[in-house]
This record gives C-alpha cells, sequence and structure tokens, in this order.
C-alpha cells in the first residue's frame, strides 16, 4: 500500500458508469466539493460498463425506473457542451416479439407500458416479418413496435462522465482496491486502499456486483444484491441489415440486433454469480446459436466474438440510491448507489443526478420530479 494520505469531502469507490455519474454531478451542482474515485481495476470500464449491449429501451425495468430513463434520454439528446463530440443516440426501434403462447405476455406488456410510451404499436404476425424478415414466420405470432428505442455510445458516455469529473477537479485512482473501511471517530469514514488511505465525510457505494461486499467491509448490513451473468455473442447469419430493430423475446428470454455485417445475440441468461471478471460459458453460447436458429430457421455455423458480464440486482430489481440508515449512527455518511441491473447507462444521468442532489442535501431536480422520478421508491431502506 502507498504511504498516502487524503482527506476528501466524498469518496467513490468503483469508476464504473454509476461511479462516474454520481462524481460528474456532484462537481456540477457543487464544483467547491472535494470529490475522489477509486477504481480497483487497472483501467476504467473493465466490468460491466464496458460489456453493455448499449441500448436505451424506454420502459425496461418497469414503471419505478422509466422515469429516470425518460430524465437521461434528455440529457444524452442535447448533453452539456464540452461532453463528447458525438452523438451518444442512434435510432434503432425496438420490436417486441411473442410465439403462439406467449400472446398474453404481449397484451399484458402492451397495457403496462402504454401510459409512458404512446407511440407503441401492436404488430401482426405479418406486420413483425416485414419488419424483419429474418425472422420465421412459423415462430412468430405477433408482437409490439416500439419506435423510442436508441443505441447508446456507450464509450463516449462514460468517458463523457470521467472526463468531466476531472476537469472539474475531480481525482481518479486506478489501481486502488479497497482493503478495509471503519468509521471515523469525529465521524465519517477512513478507507484503506492499494492507492494509499483516505478520510472522507460521505462514503459512495458505487461498487457493483462487488456493494455487498464493500457494505460489509464497512460493518454495514449487506442489501441482497444479486449479480447475475449475461451472455452476448456476435454471429454471421445471412444477409442483415443494418436498419432492422432491436428484436427482443417478450418474456425476456433473448434479444438480438444488427452490429456490423452480422447479429449480436444473447439468451437473455441471468445466471447468480459471485462478483468477478466472468466469462462466457459454452452452454450459454450454444442456446444463444440454438435460439437463433429457431427464431430465424437459419443455422449458426459460426460464432465471431463473445463475452460476458455481470447485470446486478436489487432484491426488488430496483436501484438503492440513498444513504444507509445504520440505527446506531455508525453509518452516517454511507450512501447506496447500486443495483442498477441491465439499465445503468440509459438511466446514468438521473440516476447521478438524484445521488448528488441526495448526498448534498439540495432539492431534488425539477426535471426528475417532472419525469417522475420518486426518490424514495429507491431508498435503501426498504431492504
Amino acid at each position: 500500500m502507498q504511504e498516502t494520505y487524503q482527506e476528501c469531502d466524498v469518496l467513490i469507490i468503483g469508476s464504473g458508469i454509476a461511479g462516474a455519474s454520481v462524481g460528474y454531478f456532484l462537481l456540477n451542482e457543487q464544483p467547491d466539493t472535494s470529490v475522489v474515485m477509486l477504481e480497483a481495476e487497472s483501467t476504467t470500464s473493465f466490468h460491466t460498463t464496458g460489456r453493455s449491449a448499449a441500448f436505451l429501451l424506454p420502459f425496461y425495468g418497469g414503471d419505478k425506473v422509466a422515469p429516470l430513463t425518460k430524465f437521461s434520454k434528455l440529457f444524452y439528446e442535447e448533453s452539456p457542451e464540452n461532453f463528447t463530440t458525438t452523438p451518444l443516440l442512434q435510432h434503432r426501434g425496438a420490436l417486441h416479439i411473442a410465439n403462439p403462447d406467449q400472446m398474453h405476455s404481449l397484451e399484458r406488456y402492451y397495457k403496462e407500458a402504454i401510459s409512458f410510451i404512446p407511440e407503441l404499436e401492436m404488430q401482426t404476425k405479418e406486420d413483425v416479418c416485414a419488419r424483419v424478415p429474418i425472422l420465421n414466420d412459423n415462430y412468430v405470432a405477433g408482437g409490439i413496435y416500439d419506435p423510442d428505442c436508441y443505441d447508446l455510445d456507450v464509450s463516449a458516455i462514460h468517458h463523457g462522465f470521467l472526463r468531466g469529473f476531472q476537469t472539474a477537479g475531480g481525482e481518479l485512482y486506478t489501481n486502488a482496491q479497497v482493503v478495509e473501511i471503519s468509521p471515523n471517530e469525529g465521524g465519517g469514514w477512513l478507507v484503506a486502499s492499494k492507492a494509499g488511505v483516505f478520510k472522507t465525510k460521505k462514503l459512495v457505494n458505487a461498487a457493483g456486483a462487488w456493494g455487498d461486499k464493500v457494505a460489509e467491509m464497512a460493518g454495514v448490513a449487506p442489501i441482497g444484491l444479486m449479480p447475475l451473468r449475461r451472455t452476448i455473442v456476435v454471429c454471421p447469419l445471412g444477409e442483415v441489415d443494418k436498419q432492422w430493430p432491436l428484436v427482443i423475446d417478450i418474456d425476456d428470454g433473448f434479444y438480438f440486433r444488427p452490429e456490423g455485417e452480422g447479429l449480436l445475440a444473447s439468451p437473455g441468461d441471468e445466471t447468480p454469480s459471485e462478483p468477478c471478471d466472468c466469462q462466457p460459458e459454452e452452454i450459454d453460447i450454444a442456446k444463444t446459436a440454438h435460439d437463433l436458429e429457431a427464431i430465424t430457421g437459419k443455422v449458426v455455423a459460426k460464432i465471431d466474438s463473445k463475452w460476458a458480464g455481470l447485470r446486478t440486482f436489487t432484491p426488488d430489481r430496483v436501484p438503492a440510491i440513498g444513504f444507509d440508515t445504520g440505527f446506531d449512527g455508525q453509518h452516517d455518511g454511507f450512501f447506496w448507489c447500486v443495483g442498477q441491473g441491465g439499465f445503468g447507462i440509459q438511466t446514468a444521468p438521473a440516476i447521478g443526478q438524484l445521488s448528488a442532489d441526495l448526498l448534498l442535501g439540495r432539492p431534488i431536480n425539477t426535471e426528475l420530479l417532472k419525469q417522475g422520478v420518486k426518490p424514495d421508491s429507491f431508498a435503501p431502506k426498504r431492504f
């Protein structure tokens, strides 16, 4: 461990999309705040953030998460000056499809989502196959088209937050795995890491799959985070039109979209895992190929690339954002920002803004409230 000792107002554990967005908005709201960010790996984007399938789907995550996405989409459409030099959104569209046994799921989804996405269009079997001709018409019974789905430039988004954080005076340490956390006698926390020791008034747990382990290190009760492995492959499959929408099984059993000259596809797996640098399993790769063959009627003869990432959920699959409510006062200043599951990129601006407002004790951003965000829905005290 380096012999470094430093004091700061806020220390963030984790430089993924959660930590990066919190740091960005903290310094945007209160520039004189001293903020340090610790990353265990040698580079940022090493785990979940760098392995995202990179799309914005308006109702993904349900009715509590959808308002976060609405706010975030506005940010991505008109990001601040110097945030990025490239467009962050590119229109894709999404096609939710159902086989004959899933039509009840299709109808339920439409009823739940239509108030959030008035542009949803019910699709016949013929409509679905006309939009994506590669689909097997013996498999498809109907669908829903969502025009409000976009590809996300994850790298530009993540680096925009990190660059803005550092430009505003935030300090980022890599190779800075946390090894010990203890309450400070005078209040706040002492955090020992491989980059040195830090004394902070407020500690932000943005450690993703490692969130419960960070809490336990600090003597804070875990909230039951569930890291779940998700597999993705890219493969050629006949002629692919790059303008096809994202195609999603209505019960989240699989999805695919154009990627380069082929398709990016996932079996929708959710395999429980310990926090780790996860890798794809052969059985999940095989299931992806099997799903594609059933959906399209074509043979998957080759896999060009494959990877896996951990999508970490809370027990109710709604993010935990807010201060811990330790019963003895020793946990004052311990802030949770975890459980973004598979929607971390598409909700990052909203989660960053909400976290900054709560950390600074400021009124919640009016645009967040206007979009329907209810801060109490995310309070960790519910666990």
